[in-house]
């Protein structure tokens, strides 16, 4: 039922587009196109958002003392969340961007990859921390930070 409307009127004279052979090619390698991009979008997305073990196992995540005496480890969600405000803000200055972005500089390699997993799956939407960084502009820091970055892995 579907093929028909490709083909009705197929022979007539004056028959319709949809009759035209170029126009079913075109149509078939528009459908073909579309299919591939979205498996392969899917399949990056999937890629995205796979958890990249820690270097070290933990081990460089350092313990962190709290106000009440108890001892905790350090969480990426505060240092995840203050990127996601200045990469996501378009009114934030190329200077508190990059303030931002220089802490990932002084992290051990365990802290870098658990707030790379932390904002790829807060915020990622289908693009890494390493993507997004790389997106901006401006930015004489963003090499060093996306390098090192990448230099864990974490594209």
């Amino acid at each position: 039922m579907f093929w028909s409307l490709f083909t009705a009127g197929a022979g007539k004279a004056g028959g319709s587009l949809l009759s035209s052979k170029p126009f079913q090619i075109f149509l078939i390698v528009i459908i073909v196109v579309v299919v591939i991009w979205y498996v392969g979008r899917k399949m990056g997305l999937e890629e995205a958002a796979k958890e990249k073990p820690l270097p070290n196992s933990g081990s460089g995540i350092p313990q962190v003392k709290n106000p009440d005496g108890t001892v905790s480890s350090w969480s990426p969600k505060a240092l995840a969340d203050e990127i996601y405000s200045k990469l996501n803000g378009i009114t934030t200055s190329g200077i508190s961007k990059m303030n931002t972005l220089n802490k990932i500089m002084v992290l051990t390699d365990d802290q870098c990859t658990a707030l790379y997993n932390y904002f790829n799956k807060q915020y990622g939407k289908g693009e890494t921390l390493t993507q997004w960084i790389e997106g901006e502009w401006f930015m004489s820091a963003k090499d060093k930070i996306v390098t090192r970055l990448k230099s864990l892995g974490l594209d």
